[in-house]
């Protein structure tokens, strides 16, 4: 079973809602307030992956706006694939790096 840890929601960084007339090529709009933002960065700098990186997820909630709209957050991923026995974590599977003659083959 995975290990429960606190959700860490991100301050200074807000998902904002596309405009309905916005090109479909438009995924999502972001406001950051940089001061804001820096300050959260500099605090969980410890939430940073090896290479350095810190993954967000843009959620909705339940709580509605001033519009009656789901207000949107970013809350951090700290999912990390679970370590296999006498080995570490893999996410990919790993082959054998070895030659194949073509003439051994079959077909």
């Amino acid at each position: 079973m995975a290990e429960q840890t606190d959700k860490v929601f991100v301050s200074g960084m807000y998902l904002d809602r596309v405009h309905e007339n916005a090109p479909a090529f438009i995924l999502t709009n972001q406001t950051i307030h940089v001061e804001k933002f820096i300050e959260w960065l500099q605090a969980n700098k410890h939430l940073a992956t090896e290479k350095g990186y810190i993954k967000l997820v843009g959620k909705e909630s339940q709580t509605k706006d001033e519009k009656g709209m789901n207000k949107r957050y970013f809350e951090v991923d700290q999912w990390k694939p679970t370590p296999k026995e006498g080995g570490s974590p893999s996410v990919l599977p790993t082959y054998p790096k070895e030659e194949i003659d073509e003439k051994s083959i079959p077909f």
